[in-house]
């Protein structure tokens, strides 16, 4: 599910933005400018992400920055283009920016010229070639290693005859799609692919469709408002089979009793399900008010219902805190050996080490967060904690 999740996060306009806070522990010292890159508009877009990358950023300078220094958020938004994308990561360039934090955009094209400038790039996810790439970051589990659970996670959803609707987004689509195909039928599992239009998919006909197939799971991956209403369409028809989304969130707020049920799986804990994040870590209690606190103050409330809103937060939290670490100057060297060493837990995620990966790459995640939706607008963990990839891949 990871994996198809990385080949929709590609899809948004151009623009730039830097963030600046005061607050009660200023920064202002010289700033240390770090490119952005996020898909902002378009046929899947997520201005969520970017909303909240820019709440973390005020947050961090009005509460003493990096060291006294402001973190600058140098923000190219893409509409998934090659034009736009190979734009932005040129601009970013010439900003002569520390490092490049990939909020939720399909970087491919921009790869050749970071890398010509290496430019570390580190965010939650990433597209096959970004997370190919040991000289990247990532903070999300392998796709390879989430294709392997596909038994344990469908299994953990009550699955075994599946079908995925996913928007027609070309043959990279059923390219993944194969390869999950196959990983599931080694664990015994039934998964077929039912593709619907990227621009006001038609949810009823896909589900339709899976009734003929006397498959007993639905599985969703889009952005915020198609999954919400993919969601709506199966229950208003009375499906009564399983329900699962991807990272999305909103229809946990917006559907209220019709949410429940349905599961997600996820790289983030989003805000629906902080009680039950609570209680599996204590220490996410105090993150969970910070994040509220910093997109109040940021005017961005209306995203904390929001899956994606973590990914742009956590990324740049994240990111922050491995920069508070480094013991003397941060400079690119030492921002890239910091990076890649890092160990500890992820903003509002679960703990990462990048120096013990479970796969050879840029992704230094172990963990599926698996959620179950309740009438009353919370999720919970399903099993009471993540589920742990090491053992599925056979770790030694």
């Amino acid at each position: 599910m990871t994996a198809v999740a990385t080949v929709l996060a590609g899809c948004s306009g151009s623009g730039a933005g830097t963030s600046t806070s005061s607050g009660p522990d200023p920064a202002t010292g010289p700033p240390i400018s770090v490119g952005f890159m996020n898909v902002d508009s378009g046929t899947l877009a997520f201005p969520e992400v970017t909303a909240t990358a820019k709440a973390a950023a005020d947050w961090v300078n009005g509460h003493g920055g990096i060291g006294g220094r402001p973190l600058k958020l140098e923000i190219c938004s893409t509409d998934g283009s090659t034009a736009t994308t190979t734009k932005c990561a040129n601009e970013l360039i010439g900003k002569k920016v520390l490092a490049v934090l990939n909020g939720n955009a399909a970087l491919d094209p921009a790869l050749p010229i970071f890398k010509k400038a290496a430019l570390h790039i580190f965010g939650v996810s990433g597209s096959p070639a970004v997370s190919g790439d040991p000289g990247n970051t990532l903070m999300a589990v392998p796709p390879a290693a989430a294709t392997a659970a596909i038994g344990p996670v469908h299994r953990a959803m009550g699955i075994n005859n599946g079908v995925y609707v996913l928007p027609n987004l070309g043959p990279e689509i059923k390219k993944v799609f194969g390869g999950i195909k196959t990983a599931a039928a080694a664990s015994d599992l039934q998964l077929t692919l039912s593709v619907v239009a990227p621009v006001n998919p038609d949810f009823t006909a896909a589900v339709n469709a899976a009734r003929t197939t006397d498959a007993d799971g639905l599985m969703f991956s889009f952005a915020e408002n198609d999954c919400t209403n993919a969601v709506r369409t199966a229950k208003s028809m009375n499906w009564d089979g399983e329900l699962a989304v991807g990272q999305c969130n909103q229809f946990v707020r917006d559907l209220g009793p019709q949410a429940a049920g349905v599961t997600s799986t996820v790289e983030l804990f989003p805000f629906s399900a902080r009680a039950s994040a609570e209680k599996y870590d204590s220490h996410l209690k105090e993150e969970f008010d910070e994040y509220e606190a910093a997109v109040q103050a940021a005017g961005a409330e209306e995203y904390l219902g929001y899956g994606y809103a973590t990914w742009g937060y956590s990324t740049v939290m994240t990111f922050a805190d491995i920069l508070k670490g480094i013991d003397g100057d941060v400079t690119k060297t030492s921002a890239e050996h910091a990076i890649g060493a890092f160990k500890g837990r992820q903003v509002l995620g679960t703990p990462k080490d990048c120096r013990a990966k479970l796969m050879p790459g840029a992704n230094c995640g172990r963990h599926l967060i698996l959620l179950e939706s309740h009438a009353d607008g919370t999720q919970t963990l399903v099993g009471g904690k993540p589920l742990d990839l090491g053992a599925v891949v056979g770790e030694k």
